[in-house]
Order: C-alpha cells, then sequence, then structure tokens
C-alpha cells in the first residue's frame, strides 16, 4: 500500500487494512515519506464522544483535530517555540549533538468531552539531560499543560508543583491525576479552576 494519508484504519468486519486520515503536517520542506513518519511521531486522544479525536506531535508543536468518521483534519494548532528543525531524527548515524538539539513538545495527551490536555515539555534533549544509553533516564517530562477547545482554540495553560510522567482528567474537567515516575506508589491529584 502507497500511502499518503498520515494513519491506517482497520475494519475487523472486513478484515481489511485501508488509509485513514488527512496527509502529513506541512514541515516546510520536501522529505520523503518515511522522514515524513519519522517526523510525525504523536500520540492521539479519542473525545469520549467518539466524534471528533486529537493528535499532538513530539517533535514539534503540532496540535492537530480530527473528525474521528472519515479522518479529515478539522484544525491544525502550531505553538510557536522558535525551536531548529529536527535533523537528527532523520538523519543515518546522526551524533550525540544533532541528538541534543532535538526538541521535545508534546509527550501526551487526553480528552474530555469539552478540552483537549496536552503535555508539553518545550525543551531540547540537552535541557532534559537524556542520556541516549539509559532508556529509563525518560522519565518525568514536564509540569505544563496545554488545554484546547475542540475547534482548536487556547483555553488555559496548567503549571503542576511537579514534573510528570503521565496524567488522566475527569470527564467533568474538575480534577486532574497525575503521576510521577520520582514517586512510583503514588498519585498527584489537582483540582482545575476555571475562572
Amino acid at each position: 500500500m502507497s500511502r499518503r494519508s498520515e494513519f491506517i484504519g482497520f475494519c475487523p468486519k472486513e478484515n481489511r487494512i485501508f488509509e485513514f486520515g488527512t496527509g502529513f503536517p506541512n514541515f516546510e520542506r520536501r522529505l520523503t515519506f518515511e522522514q515524513k513518519k519519522q517526523l510525525s511521531a504523536n500520540v492521539v486522544s479519542v473525545r469520549p464522544d467518539n466524534k471528533k479525536f486529537a493528535s499532538a506531535f513530539l517533535l514539534f508543536p503540532f496540535i492537530r483535530i480530527y473528525n474521528a468518521h472519515n479522518g479529515q483534519l478539522k484544525t491544525e494548532i502550531r505553538f510557536e517555540n522558535n525551536q531548529q528543525f529536527p535533523e537528527g531524527f532523520i538523519m543515518g548515524s546522526p551524533t550525540n549533538q544533532e541528538l541534543s538539539m532535538i526538541m521535545n513538545n508534546y509527550r501526551a495527551v487526553k480528552s474530555t468531552n469539552n478540552f483537549i490536555y496536552a503535555l508539553y515539555v518545550g525543551k531540547t534533549n540537552q535541557d532534559l539531560s537524556y542520556d541516549w544509553n539509559d532508556l529509563a533516564a525518560f522519565g518525568n517530562h514536564s509540569n505544563e499543560i496545554h488545554v484546547f477547545s475542540w475547534e482548536g482554540e487556547p483555553v488555559k495553560r496548567i503549571l503542576l508543583d511537579r514534573a510528570i510522567f503521565s496524567f488522566d482528567v475527569t470527564h467533568d474537567d474538575r480534577t486532574l491525576i497525575a503521576s510521577s515516575i520520582d514517586s512510583m506508589d503514588d498519585l498527584f491529584k489537582y483540582s482545575l479552576a476555571w475562572d
């Protein structure tokens, strides 16, 4: 299958794989299909009512919102953070210096029927002191969560009192529960204010 779409779908009734969604984001340079796939590393959250889904990108500060029924792109949000293009990620044999300059953007995304919550890092691998030989070192990501409406409008920026690894939000948007690699036996509960 020669793909042009960002996602693939699977129909269990027909045991069929098919292209799903819109094309890859515009990375503002000419890239091969394989490079586009590499640069499109993302995390996805489906709205609980199954009408839309959101995709948040690791290597670029992009969030895309899609119609869940047909994969049509509804809107794309691009957060401006002046990052360099992640050359090291698409090179055959990048140096440690090239890898260290890669910017980490969105590491996790969750959603309710009202909002999209995306854990934003906004730091290079060098800033995060990632040890490329120790994958266990890729622990807590950030304490910053960006909140968007399903129309793509920025709603709020949440700053937690600690860096977290993962999180979820209650369906009523009132409580955020987070986990941290530093405290494996604990969950952290935050009340969300909407004034």
